[in-house]
């Protein structure tokens, strides 16, 4: 999962059970107004008030009648545990009359009113008795908890520490002012303090949950789930503390042991539907397809129902192009997200201020912003492309969403190309601080690599920081997003057929929107030679790979590559170990078919260095359908190996067609899974010759072919971004859109295609 999980859900579960808490400190309990209160001894507050006082009467209206201030509030408190709150809070309001300037009866007034949810008048007591006593804890504490309730980070944990200084061994207030740093995401801050709240109380399973929640937002993923671990031994069913070990659990890529701990939280909460769209998606990564067809069904059903309903879709974009939704619903379900990315920026003090021409110098400022922009795939490959920028035409900015790692190559050369003045790193700064960094930056255009991946922060972009904004490559799909109006694309990849379910223009290009560094980054396919025997594979038999994420496979996918593999004899799969917890289910579901295992072979993760050659002892690569091999194509095509791919009707299921056609290796690309079927089996029997001359075209032509030459790539990229900066000119000379104003609603149009070069035919 965001980061596989976005660090929001956590702070939202456990701000539910922080709500719950507080619900909790205000019921009326023996001994005391409630453990989790922050108060010892019967109300805290300034203890003299009480010593000493004279004996206790029997309600508020002889309280009244006694001249001792003391005696009034001690009856008034005696009321208040009680349940006698109206009685309390007449007791109260006398004593203030009687002293307005007294902060203890201000304090206790507030908390009465407190307890009939009148907030704001508890605010104002709460503030009075702190103007006469600035050290009144039971003020301190309660404004600040209020605050904190509010979102009012700032000034409620300056009132948390004054009270802190007071009573250093309060766990719920260390607990807070750690809670009140992670409302801003600054788990690093945050950690202290719910640390603090562990040691005073550590048997208190919502101490131990507020520094999970901390941890797993810093990334300190097995300590979290120990501490995760550790609450749901004292509190084991709590529906949010088993949410967030589950939650865990799938962000550190245990896959099968978040698929059984969210089958748990089914098994307690049945009604709990995001327990059941995790469990769904967990369950297809280790390939447990045990009443699979079932559960897609229930999960469609939701995902339409929340659709229909308005609400936030179950699933991610990212997670439906792994199902097989219709491209209508795929635009639907973005269009979810989007909303809510909307709706978070639009709280964002942020200055717009678009440029609305070019320089002296006429270049162009174009900024990515990503989280990729590091050892990643697109980082490696956009790290070529940066290079291959012409910069006496275009002013380059970087905005790196992720830290800097200490050896980290890829994002050092990054830095190097556009220059340590122009590349930002963005990474300890919370979400609004980001925005507001790109805007200040005034950008012609800012280019998208991440779109609804993991990590990614579309709520900048929905910010809107420049006039212009293009999704390029790293989403495999639409945005759904008017703040996102552009997708980067081919034809193949989007065919016009399909625009209507894109709520982007289209800016296609020809050949392919893919690129790559591979020809500066990957020299080794020319000198290093592996073995099979080094691998496990047979020297002989004809070796059929796919090194997809496991997740991707499906059975009716797996039943042609049985039937491949039975057909061709001594033949193989090669697979990937992603994820291991799979291995033994797939072997299962092999077998099921009549395939032994001794014929699944599978790999762990290579070495960079050699991973690519080695990919190259096989054969024949085959496509997985939802969602088709993306960078692993790459790497497979640039090792010399075609991909056997049947395209579908979303872009993340054309991606294999889109490459392939710019190689000129159309006859690898299926309209059927019969003729997908049939193919493999000739390419390996009767069709052996024409796979050896796609294999000998694919490494005789890799320094020239398109998808391969970054420079090209670059260069049409510059032209279609130049010809929609001309036109947004136009636009604002024409007093339309390019100052902030919404962008004039355009007559109706056949297709979204705003850009097109002469281009491959549609597949």
């Amino acid at each position: 999962m965001g980061r596989k999980l976005a660090l929001f859900i956590v702070v939202t579960l456990l701000f539910s059970v922080w709500r719950e808490t507080e619900a909790k400190k205000r019921r009326v309990k023996k001994g005391g107004i409630g453990a989790n209160s922050g108060e010892r001894s019967g109300m805290g507050g300034s203890p003299h008030l009480f010593g000493g006082g004279g004996p206790l009467l029997a309600d508020c209206s002889n309280a009244v009648a006694s001249t001792r201030i003391n005696d009034v509030l001690h009856t008034g408190m005696t009321s208040f545990r009680s349940g006698q709150t109206s009685e309390a809070e007449k007791c109260f309001r006398f004593a203030v009359e009687k002293e307005p300037n007294n902060a203890e009866a201000l304090s206790l007034l507030g908390l009465s009113l407190e307890e009939k949810k009148d907030v704001q008048g508890a605010a104002q007591q709460y503030e009075m008795s702190l103007s006469f006593d600035p050290y009144n804890s039971r003020s301190l504490f309660r404004l600040g908890t209020l605050l904190l309730n509010g979102r009012m980070t700032g000034k409620a944990r300056q009132l948390l520490e004054q009270y802190l200084r007071l009573k250093p061994e309060d766990a719920d207030a260390h607990f807070n002012h750690g809670y009140s740093y992670l409302l801003e995401q600054d788990n690093v801050n945050a950690i202290p303090s719910f640390r603090s709240a562990v040691k005073l109380r550590p048997n208190d399973a919502r101490m131990l949950e507020g520094l999970g929640a901390a941890l797993f937002g810093e990334a300190e993923l097995e300590e979290a789930a120990k501490v995760f671990e550790k609450a749901k031994k004292l509190n084991p069913n709590s529906e949010n503390l088993l949410m967030n070990l589950a939650n865990t659990y799938g962000k550190l890529g245990w896959a099968e042991k978040a698929a059984k701990a969210y089958v748990h939280v089914l098994s307690l909460f049945p009604s709990n539907r995001e327990a059941f769209s995790r469990m769904n998606r967990f369950k297809q990564e280790v390939c447990d397809w045990k009443g699979r067809e079932s559960r897609w069904t229930k999960l469609h059903d939701m995902v339409l129902s929340d659709v229909k309903e308005g609400r936030k879709s179950l699933i991610t974009p990212f997670d439906s192009l792994t199902h097989p939704f219709t491209p209508q619903e795929s635009l639907y379900i973005a269009k979810s997200l989007a909303a809510e990315k909307k709706a978070i920026a639009k709280g964002y003090k942020l200055e717009r201020r678009w440029p609305t021409s070019l320089p002296e110098d006429k270049r162009l400022r174009v900024c990515y912003v990503s989280g990729d922009l590091r050892d990643h795939p697109v980082g490696r490959d956009f790290s070529i492309v940066l290079a291959s920028h012409d910069q006496s035409k275009i002013e380059l900015l970087a905005f790196a969403l992720n830290p800097k790692r200490e050896g980290d190559v890829f994002f050092e050369r990054i830095e190097r190309i556009v220059g340590a003045d122009r590349h930002y790193q963005m990474y300890d700064l919370s979400d609004e601080e980001k925005a507001k960094t790109v805007a200040k930056a005034r950008c012609h255009v800012g280019i998208d690599t991440m779109g609804y991946t993991e990590g990614a922060r579309t709520d900048i972009f929905a910010a809107r920081i420049a006039p212009i904004q293009v999704s390029v490559k790293g989403f495999m799909g639409t945005m759904g997003a008017d703040f996102m109006p552009y997708l980067h694309t081919d034809a193949v990849a989007t065919p016009p057929e399909y625009a209507r379910a894109y709520s982007e223009k289209y800016l296609v290009v020809p050949t392919t929107f893919f690129t790559c560094g591979h020809a500066v980054n990957h020299p080794e396919v020319n000198t290093f030679v592996p073995k099979r025997a080094d691998y496990s594979l047979p020297e002989k038999g004809f070796v059929f790979a796919c090194f997809n994420t496991l997740y991707k496979v499906t059975p009716p996918l797996l039943d042609r590559w049985s039937r491949i593999l039975l057909a061709v004899e001594g033949s193989v799969i090669w697979l990937s170990r992603q994820p291991a917890s799979a291995e033994p289910n797939l072997v299962k579901e092999f077998k099921k078919r009549g395939v032994e295992k001794e014929r699944i072979i599978f790999t762990s993760h290579l070495p960079q260095a050699e991973h690519i050659p080695v990919k190259g002892l096989a054969d024949l690569f085959l496509d997985t359908l939802h969602y088709n091999a993306h960078g692993t194509a790459v790497d497979i095509l640039w090792a010399g190996v075609p991909v056997l791919t049947l395209p579908g009707e979303r872009m993340a299921a054309r991606v294999g067609a889109s490459l392939l056609a710019s190689l000129h290796l159309s006859d690898f690309v299926c309209r059927t899974l019969d003729e997908y079927e049939s193919k493999a089996i000739a390419f390996a029997t009767t069709h052996r010759r024409e796979l050896d001359d796609a294999k000998r075209k694919l490494r005789q032509s890799r320094d020239e072919a398109g998808l391969f030459v970054a420079r090209d790539w670059t260069a049409r990229m510059e032209r279609v971004l130049a010809m929609q900066w001309d036109a947004h000119e136009a636009r604002v000379d024409e007093g339309g859109a390019g100052k902030g104003e919404k962008r004039k609603k355009e007559g109706k149009r056949k297709y979204n295609i705003v850009s097109v070069y002469p281009t491959a035919s549609s597949l």
